[in-house]
């Protein structure tokens, strides 16, 4: 009786649950999550929990119960889904049946780049196949390629299979819970503090044909001075602790950013020349250098002019300012962003908030100061 009036109290729970994964199933491409590899633990949890309500997938091929179908090919990946690889690191993929030369064809970004294909016969029922870039692959956060292969015996993929990998010259990974003794090389190894970051990069991206990133996690961080860009690396904050997906639009309820307050207020910062968190400036090229996925905190208070990010004495195309969110906390006189550059680049899709009271006489979301955005 105890175990029955459990089940009937816990019934909604199951019911919403098994509205919430029958939704899930409807997917057809795999956007930020493994959950469409069925090699990866998404996956397997997620066939768990089908599995265990019953739910119908149909023809789907994001969730199966059980094995692929029969007639068809299994992809397995060498590097995990989303991860970030250098540009001339060779993508390779085994198949769970003898795949020969060109019985594969690709679609998407990464079929936009030059590489040469490999297949190799591993055994009787398995094979692999190495795609080599001609040169480097494309630089690029989060970069797709489908395979559509046929095996020698007519088995199929079931829809292209989708591969997503991210690619840079170099990088760093930066943690919450990093530290700046260790090398930031690896998602396990991370730095602690962003400035840190792009100075360990700055003697790695320094010929123009380089293009460097730092992976900022999830979390908060603080800064006490300004942050100044360099040309050529890259900021993508709001990755989740495996770097391997992100969630940094900030219109979404699934945003987890990367959060950076600056600890100072804006006394001594002046109309031209706030305090900033990011301060923009030099020699910059817009197609290299991007900030992306931040939530910025701008300084607290004083009696002076603060900015999240200022953009000055720029030349060059600036850069791509994109996808952050910057809060204005009640200085004396404050900017979300600040401009007076003929050539700052591009902002988009910036989310610009204010709290508290301005005890100054002047606030602005964006403040341009020139034409040059």
């Amino acid at each position: 009786m105890i175990r029955f009036i459990n089940y009937i109290y816990n019934l909604p729970y199951h019911l919403l649950l098994m509205i919430l994964l029958f939704s899930a199933v409807k997917c057809s491409v795999p956007e930020v999550s493994n959950a469409c590899d069925p090699n990866t633990k998404d996956y397997l949890l997620t066939n768990v929990f089908i599995q265990t309500f019953k739910i119908p997938t149909f023809s789907n091929s994001c969730f199966r119960s059980g094995a692929l179908p029969t007639g068809s090919i299994k992809v397995t990946p060498r590097y995990a889904f989303g991860k970030m690889l250098k540009r001339n690191v060779p993508l390779e993929f085994t198949f769970d049946q003898v795949v020969s030369a060109d019985r594969c064809t690709f679609n998407l970004g990464i079929a936009n780049d030059a590489f040469s294909k490999s297949y190799e016969k591993l055994s009787d029922t398995t094979s692999k196949l190495t795609l080599t870039p001609t040169s480097l692959w494309s630089v690029g956060i989060f970069r797709d390629l489908s395979l559509d292969c046929t095996a020698d015996n007519g088995f199929k993929t079931i829809e292209p299979y989708i591969a997503r990998y991210s690619f840079a010259d170099n990088f760093r990974f930066v943690s919450s819970a990093g530290s700046n003794s260790n090398d930031g090389l690896t998602e396990t190894s991370p730095l602690l503090t962003i400035p840190y970051s792009i100075s360990s990069l700055s003697s790695e991206c320094t010929t123009s044909v380089k293009v460097c990133y730092v992976l900022v996690a999830s979390g908060n961080y603080s800064t006490s001075s300004s942050i100044t860009i360099q040309n050529q690396i890259s900021l993508y904050g709001s990755y989740d602790s495996t770097f391997l997906n992100r969630n940094a639009d900030p219109s979404l309820s699934t945003y987890a950013p990367s959060t950076l307050t600056d600890s100072r207020d804006s006394t001594g910062g002046t109309n031209t020349s706030p305090i900033s968190t990011f301060l923009i400036t030099g020699s910059l090229d817009k197609s290299k250098t991007t900030v992306d996925g931040f939530y910025i905190k701008a300084p607290t208070g004083g009696t002076g002019f603060s900015a999240g990010a200022h953009f000055t004495s720029i030349t060059g195309s600036g850069i791509y300012f994109t996808y952050n969110k910057i809060e204005i906390q009640s200085p004396f006189e404050a900017y979300g962003i600040y401009s007076d550059s003929t050539n700052s680049g591009e902002l988009h899709y910036n989310h610009i908030v204010h709290t508290g009271n301005i005890s100054g006489s002047s606030f602005s979301g964006i403040a341009l100061q020139s034409t040059g955005v």
